[in-house]
């Protein structure tokens, strides 16, 4: 894997078998400047190449998980690592999910790992963009989402207009993006647009408990393969999505994956699944 570097802009810790990647501007409500945003990029390509990482938390220090782009004079710049000079990789994830989720946040789907979003606080504008382009998001009680993008005179921004619709319908994402009003934690887990929601001082543990229960039962292989099914089967007709579902059934029978869970459940023990990263 890489080697672990300080970051400014986030925090980032691995305690086998999750990766946290900690927003650190706190005294900003966590908005997001082009430095936490492009160390976000490397955290997530560290914790792919990294073995000890079955799943990844984003959440936010403090009372905020992120309150958009950061706005105020000179908040949204700042020295970053450069795209080329080794220090922050230019591709990750897997390109076969398809190229449109190449674009902005949304490489966040070709994670060949799980990506929870432990909303704590405020998620507001860019803040919600991030959360709606995780795997799965996390929210406590008192935390809400926000849009705020009528308000500023702009549009759904980033390909939140084509994700939104897909997890809440077209009339509650319109009702939602134009009155930029606050659904908080228990709205969200009802309406579909978080997974769960819990006190906040349990939100981390919680996330946790999830990609615990998957490094122990699940193969990381079929968490990568079928988070790309997923994706993909998006942008297909279903026909392709089903050939291609067949397709990779196939290539998974002839894996080593299959041989070690068959095996596991007929002795009635654990399944030692390899973990993605591993040489």
């Amino acid at each position: 894997m890489p080697d672990t570097i300080e970051y400014e802009d986030i925090n980032y810790t691995v305690e086998d078998p999750v990766a946290i990647i900690e927003f650190n501007r706190e005294d900003r409500l966590n908005a997001a400047s082009d430095k936490m945003l492009a160390e976000l990029r490397h955290a997530c390509a560290q914790a792919e190449a990294d073995s000890a990482v079955v799943g990844i938390i984003i959440t936010g220090k403090g009372r905020g998980f992120c309150a958009g782009r950061d706005i105020a004079p000179g908040g949204a710049s700042g020295p970053s690592k450069p795209e080329g000079d080794g220090s922050l990789p230019v591709e990750l994830g897997d390109p076969d999910v398809g190229e449109g989720y190449a674009r902005s946040y949304a490489y966040l789907a070709t994670l060949r790992k799980p990506v929870i979003a432990a909303v704590n606080g405020p998620c507001v504008g860019l803040g919600f963009v991030l959360a709606m382009m995780c795997d799965m998001r996390y929210i406590a009680e008192d935390a809400y989402f926000m849009s705020a993008f009528g308000q500023r005179g702009l549009v759904a921004e980033n390909g939140i207009a084509w994700m939104m619709p897909r997890m809440i319908g077209i009339g509650r994402s319109l009702e939602i993006l134009w009155s930029s009003r606050k659904v908080r934690g228990t709205e969200a887990a009802e309406l579909g647009l978080a997974e769960k929601c819990v006190p906040g001082d349990q939100l981390i543990d919680e996330a946790k408990a999830f990609i615990q229960m998957l490094a122990d039962t699940v193969a990381p292989s079929s968490i990568h393969a079928m988070k790309k099914q997923l994706f993909r089967s998006l942008e297909l007709d279903f026909g392709t999505a089903f050939d291609e579902s067949r397709q990779a059934l196939a290539e998974a029978r002839a894996s080593g994956d299959v041989t070690e869970g068959m095996t596991a459940f007929r002795e009635k023990r654990p399944p030692n699944f390899k973990r993605i990263g591993a040489d």
